[in-house]
């Protein structure tokens, strides 16, 4: 008969004597323990630039794409090689992408791109701010972070991504003027803006005019880190200053996911400079959110939302993005 040793939960903040786990490193949380994470595969031949940023999406045909962005271009995954969409770019910042029907629309702080992912090719969204986080609110599409303007919202006209200008169409522009820079957004039926010192969200009004309500949800609670931002459904995770956060829906309370689990023992061990390198990534099949501190090694930080539990994992690596095998389709 086979003994079966039911592991405590990793809490490398609490003492010893907690009974907790100070280490627990390439696993992932399962419910009855840990399940091991196994090796790195490669797939693809090497990307052009640095990684900045990546994404899957499937068009309403079925059409599948996996995009990334990097330092000089923005590629397409096929058949095992990466084809640059669009190259001769300077990128610092990150790419961040959001799906707007058949489109998919990146930002990098630098260049606003569109993608047609039934053509499969790209150009330069002309009107559009250059701004460095995006989502999607109901038929808007929303950038925040506009060169000069770290605490302005802009919003598409409904229903079409490439309309931006407030003076002869739908589209809006909401200064922030309380809870400083905004670090990220979230979508869905509500918005949720993730600013420096504030969380605020956005709600549909059905005026024409007045299109969105801003209402603050959290005071003196922030985002402090573009890069810690991740949303799974009505979940939008993130890096405070005082920990990782969750809040649901664009609701308040906003909830301590590291506090007494995680939170101190992340601080310790990542430098404050090196918060805004953190890529994040969602696998909704194993209803985990992992944020990745780039490295060689680097390290990623795993949460299970279902299980409340964390684990961690060492591996070098340049980034994480949520993704799909290709070929996949609706099928």
């Amino acid at each position: 008969m086979k003994a079966t040793v039911q592991l405590p939960p990793f809490l490398p903040d609490q003492s010893a004597i907690s009974g907790g786990l100070n280490v627990c490193n390439n696993v992932y949380p399962k419910v009855d323990g840990y399940g091991p994470i196994s090796g790195v595969t490669g797939f693809s031949d090497d990307l052009t630039g640095s990684f900045k940023g990546g994404a899957s999406f499937i068009a309403k045909d079925g059409t599948s794409s996996l995009l990334v962005g990097t330092s000089t271009d923005l590629l397409k995954y096929s058949g095992a090689t990466w084809t640059s969409l669009v190259g001769s770019l300077t990128i610092s910042d990150h790419w961040r992408f959001a799906q707007f029907g058949d489109y998919v629309i990146g930002v990098n702080g630098a260049v606003t791109k569109v993608v047609d992912l039934v053509a499969g090719t790209a150009s330069t969204l002309a009107d559009a701010p250059t701004g460095k986080v995006i989502t999607i609110v109901g038929d808007f599409v929303v950038i925040g972070q506009d060169s000069g303007d770290l605490a302005g919202i802009y919003t598409s006209e409904e229903g079409n991504h490439t309309l931006w200008d407030t003076a002869t169409t739908g589209a809006t522009y909401q200064p922030m003027l309380e809870g400083g820079e905004v670090m990220g957004l979230a979508g869905g039926e509500y918005g949720v803006i993730l600013q420096r010192r504030r969380i605020v969200r956005m709600s549909r009004t059905g005026d024409a005019t007045v299109p969105f309500a801003y209402d603050t949800i959290a005071d003196n609670i922030g985002c402090a880190s573009k890069g810690s931002v991740a949303q799974h459904d009505n979940r939008v995770f993130f890096l405070s200053d005082a920990g990782f956060k969750m809040c649901v829906a664009g609701q308040s309370p906003v909830a301590n996911i590291g506090s007494e689990k995680i939170d101190r023992t992340f601080a310790g061990q990542v430098a404050r400079d090196d918060w805004e390198s953190i890529f994040t990534a969602v696998d909704p099949q194993s209803k985990v959110v992992i944020w990745c501190v780039p490295g060689t090694p680097g390290k990623l930080w795993i949460y299970n939302w279902e299980l409340d539990k964390w684990t961690t994992a060492t591996l070098n690596l340049d980034g994480v993005f949520s993704g799909f095998t290709s070929s996949v389709d609706l099928e």
